[in-house]
């Protein structure tokens, strides 16, 4: 999960192999990169409008061959052909991580207001 503001990186956490289901992955990448990745502070309510989010679903990784240059390119095409698919999956699981990265916000608001 790759979280850019204004073309500059915000927040990316993930892993290369899945760890849990896709749906608690990507709600778990969301919510780290937004408020876990110790390179930025916690993102704000105010930067949230501005947030772009990418999600980047990663196959299993397998061995390729190859004999020419030509057909490796020809391979990552049809490979990039399939990721395409997934694209509309893609775009509703960003809005929920948005979603998430929200309700995230105000619950850490919450946490900051009670403490003493």
């Amino acid at each position: 999960m790759t979280l850019t503001l204004d073309g500059r990186l915000r927040g990316c956490i993930g892993s290369l192999e899945a760890r849990f289901p896709l749906v608690q992955d990507v709600a778990r990448n969301a919510y780290k990169s937004a408020f876990a990745d110790p390179r930025f502070p916690r993102v704000t309510a105010d930067e949230v409008e501005g947030l772009e989010i990418k999600l980047s679903i990663l196959s299993a990784p397998s061995p390729m061959s190859f004999g020419s240059e030509a057909d490796l390119i020809a391979q990552r095409i049809v490979r990039r052909t399939s990721l395409q698919r997934l694209h509309g999956v893609a775009r509703e699981v960003q809005e929920h991580a948005q979603q998430l990265i929200v309700v995230g916000i105000d619950n850490h608001a919450a946490l900051d207001r009670d403490d003493p």
